[in-house]
């Protein structure tokens, strides 16, 4: 068994997980960590990343690099998502962090992205016929359909919970045009996707376990516990209706919902609604199996040249 670390710098967190892997690629939770760091908060392909929000990030780095020390672990994988490759600064802070932490940091694109959460999940689940698994983050959702445990297809679309929140901006309590248009919004973009009949589908990310989680009535300190939860998607709409009609202060109240979150949760929600809306399907399981997990496995393809992907982008 060998000791593993792993950091997945987001749009909206910060993560750290350090593992045990085995030769066979078995992997077993020894800690986990995530900060809410907002990095892609009013941040734009033009404008760059804030330097407030780069610096909430190197804070939760010099956290993560303590911790990592204390295990023996000098070189966690480090990798950042979409809003560091999108931003025209993105490059400032990969130097920053190895000036802070000695770190190397990759940007991994969209479908490194779908590839890394896709080998999460099946490092515990078998998929049964034809399957979708969706990675709902701050920036971007990627979409993996397979057939069985093998992928038929890929894609990344421009769409996250903090992405569609900020480009939808609304008053808490939300309006039914708000909702409206944002639901649209999406849905427009899944038309760029292959038409699929999923039998079952599977969703990782901070939405997805925090919807789990609020679904439960369990508190963040028991989030193991939203592993292979079947969320429902009427139970879904439902939240989303009782998340439209609350301001924020009484969403931070939600157990299960970090109150960083509060902002950017009903957003996260439609994105998932709408995919079961759009495939036809009645559930999601949820698994905290995500592109963490799938990097930490022996040859994890980051080092593979990318192939032509699948990409729909959004706007």
């Amino acid at each position: 068994m060998m000791q593993r670390a792993a950091v997945d710098i987001g749009t909206n967190s910060t993560r750290l997980l350090i593992a045990t892997v085995s030769a066979a690629g078995v992997i077993e939770a020894v800690r986990a960590e995530e900060r809410i760091t907002r990095l892609g908060e009013k941040s734009t392909a033009e404008c760059g990343l804030q330097l407030a929000a780069m610096e909430r990030v190197l804070a939760a780095l010099a956290e993560y690099q303590e911790i990592c020390t204390t295990y023996g672990i000098d070189q966690p994988i480090v990798f950042a998502t979409s809003a560091t490759r999108e931003a025209r600064n993105g490059r400032e802070l990969i130097e920053r962090i190895a000036a802070r932490t000695g770190w190397k940091c990759r940007v991994i694109s969209g479908e490194q992205e779908a590839l890394l959460s896709f080998r999460g999940v099946v490092s515990d689940h078998t998929f049964q016929g034809k399957g979708l698994v969706c990675d709902i983050g701050g920036g971007s959702t990627e979409f993996i359909f397979t057939e069985g445990n093998s992928i038929s297809h890929r894609a990344s679309l421009l769409l996250g919970s903090r992405r569609l929140t900020e480009l939808y901006p609304a008053n808490a309590p939300a309006t039914t045009e708000t909702l409206q248009r944002m639901q649209m919004h999406a849905l427009r973009l899944y038309e760029s996707l292959p038409k699929f009949s999923a039998q079952s589908a599977v969703s990782v990310g901070g939405t997805a376990t925090t919807l789990a989680l609020m679904a439960q009535k369990l508190s963040l300190a028991r989030a193991e516990q939203a592993h292979g939860f079947q969320l429902q998607r009427n139970d879904l709409h439902e939240w989303i209706d009782l998340l439209a009609a609350l301001p924020i202060p009484a969403r931070k109240k939600i157990i299960g919902l970090h109150p960083d979150r509060a902002d950017v949760i009903l957003a996260g929600a439609i994105i998932l609604a709408s995919i079961l809306d759009y495939y036809h399907l009645s559930a999601v399981r949820i698994s905290l199996r995500d592109l963490l997990y799938g990097v930490l496995l022996p040859d994890n393809g980051l080092e593979r040249p990318p192939s032509r992907p699948f990409v729909a982008k959004g706007v």
